[in-house]
């Protein structure tokens, strides 16, 4: 856990690109308030001189000069706001931008441990705490600490001992910030934590809307979701207490503040040693500093939040991203040959990957087949470089896959994957996520390719439609269709299909895949399905089972042998066995 000190240093690297305009920010609020800070001593002199002495050109001479300043204090407090907002927008921008950009090339065991609500929290919420921060709170905290000095100064110039008196009330203050601040700070660091599991809870059980409908699951979830509000309402109110205590205590203090201002001011006006004049600029300045303490007061809390949010941000930024230090190397040539020897993996004390020896040749088309958690997919997961192999290496042209650069290496392979992975924006837009050159002309093209439309006009009425969140408005097929004409226009040397058509119907499936394994856009090809169907346009079959290879070789020759292969597709068999033989 970092200290205080160290979140604080660390903040200041975020806030030193804009130091130049917070500090015209913070002269500017400074300025305004050294014009707010002589109002009173104005009243003073027009008390004590221009009234007693009967000076009518004196009043009006100091009316307007008191007009000038407010006309002054007007003009800085609206360019103090704007460059406040011009600052603070800027800020979240970049601190945003950091933070996602950070976050993307995090390896994929970060986000299989993670709850996504967690990290939806620290990437909004916490980065407008901070936002607030670096541009409203920490400039007021130093504001308001430069007119407390201010208002010092001036009440010493006008009666020190009348001061003096009154400074016994600031240790107590101190203390009494002191003595709740870690209270206050762990109950924030709770909250917090609440806040992420309740938003996490709610991106799950909103994505899976159409799981809770099935199941009427309703009265479930409303109690379910009432259990934890109900613990976040507990800790807020915890909060609440241990900050209302600390507030009113130093507010009951600083209200003694005018009270003996008052009583020891006004003996001493008595006793003819102060003026009426001296006494009512002293009992302003004395209010005025009510309000700067009790901001900082608030403020200081504030500021405790921030440190809470910002060392969960800095959870995020620390921890390092997938091959992150530069040591790596880009594949020359194209792809000829790619070597998974004596590869072993895996995942909590569970071996998913067992002594797996194949080598994919370029050129050629694969298949992997096994029951569901024999591996396939974990395999794929190696090759993307997702996962690490825990013992033996998987080679490309005879260099070692972990000694390539990331994304170089994903640039040479495009992987169509079981999820559908499509974003709340137009069809055209969603076949080019992946090739953001390619033209409006090479979208519909693969549209067609993959049947995603009946003809050419649905094409035209529909290619701008938005599709909503993970395509909502769109049937599984056309999802997986779409993501199919994806893969198409990426054309890389490799191309990954991982039960990609489940949703497809055997018609269109076949004419895709047809188009697909003989385009030749694609040097090699690895599919991984559970459809019998689909192998007929692979020259070779691996079959796994619980993580090894137990046969491969070509269809013909696999169901001839009658094994693993065989028995995991009897059911299958004999119609596609008819095309084969």
């Amino acid at each position: 856990m970092e200290t205080r000190s160290t979140i604080w240093k660390r903040f200041f690297v975020f806030l030193r690109p804009y130091i130049r305009y917070e500090a015209l920010l913070l002269l500017l609020m400074v300025l305004g308030n050294m014009a707010a800070l002589a109002s009173p001593y104005f009243l003073k002199i027009i008390i004590d001189h221009a009234l007693v002495e009967k000076k009518t050109d004196m009043l009006f001479g100091i009316l307007s000069v008191i007009l000038a300043t407010y006309v002054f204090r007007v003009v800085l407090g609206m360019a103090a706001e704007y460059m406040y907002s011009w600052i603070s927008n800027r800020v979240l921008n970049d601190l945003s931008l950091r933070l996602f950009n950070h976050v993307i090339r995090l390896p994929m065991s970060f986000f299989k441990e993670r709850s996504l609500g967690d990290l939806i929290h620290r990437m909004n919420n916490e980065v407008n705490n901070v936002r607030n921060a670096l541009t409203g709170a920490l400039i007021n905290f130093i504001n308001n600490g430069i007119t407390i000095i201010g208002l010092i100064t001036l009440m010493c110039i006008l009666e020190v001992k009348l001061f003096l008196a009154i400074c016994l009330i600031y240790p107590l203050l101190f203390l009494t910030i002191r003595r709740f601040h870690p209270r206050i700070k762990t109950i924030t660091g709770k909250v917090r934590k609440m806040e992420s599991a309740i938003l996490g809870h709610l991106t799950e059980r909103v994505s899976h809307i159409r799981f809770i409908k099935l199941f009427n699951t309703y009265l479930f979830e409303e109690k379910l979701l009432k259990d934890r509000f109900m613990s976040l309402i507990k800790l807020n109110m915890s909060g609440t207490l241990v900050l209302s205590g600390s507030k009113g205590i130093s507010i009951f203090l600083l209200a003694m503040v005018p009270l003996i201002t008052l009583g020891l001011g006004g003996y001493r006006v008595i006793a003819g040693v102060m003026t009426i004049g001296t006494l009512i600029a002293f009992l302003q300045y004395a209010n005025k500093l009510y309000d700067p303490f009790q901001n900082i007061v608030s403020l200081y809390a504030e500021l405790i939040n921030t440190s809470v949010s910002l060392s969960r941000i800095f959870e995020l930024l620390d921890h390092p991203v997938q091959f992150s230090d530069g040591n790596y190397i880009e594949l020359e040539g194209e792809i000829a040959r790619i070597e998974l020897n004596g590869v072993s993996f895996a995942h909590q004390d569970k071996t998913v990957i067992r002594d797996f020896n194949f080598t994919f040749e370029a050129g050629r088309h694969y298949a992997i087949v096994g029951s569901s958690g024999g591996g396939k997919s974990t395999i794929v997961d190696l090759l993307c470089k997702f996962n690490i192999p825990a013992t033996g290496q998987i080679l490309v042209n005879g260099q070692d896959l972990q000694d390539i650069d990331m994304e170089h290496w994903m640039q040479r392979l495009t992987v169509n994957s079981q999820g559908y992975f499509l974003f709340n924006d137009t069809i055209v837009e969603n076949i080019r996520y992946g090739k953001q050159d390619a033209t409006e002309a090479e979208a519909a093209h693969v549209s067609r390719l993959v049947r995603l439309f009946n003809d050419h006009q649905e094409y035209k009425d529909r290619i701008d439609t938005m599709i909503g969140d993970s395509g909502v408005k769109l049937s599984g097929g056309q999802k997986q269709k779409m993501s199919l004409g994806r893969s198409l226009l990426r054309k890389t040397e490799l191309l990954i299909i991982d039960e990609a058509s489940s949703e497809i119907d055997s018609k269109s499936e076949d004419i895709i895949y047809k188009h697909i394994f003989e385009s030749g856009k694609f040097h090699t090809i690895i599919l991984i399905s559970h459809r019998l169907s689909t192998l007929k346009h692979v020259q070779e079959i691996i079959c796994m089972d619980a993580g090894e290879i137990v046969e491969h070789g070509t269809m013909s020759a696999l169901i001839n042998k009658r094994g693993h292969f065989y028995r995991l597709f009897e059911s299958q068999l004999h119609p596609a066995a008819q095309q084969v033989m």
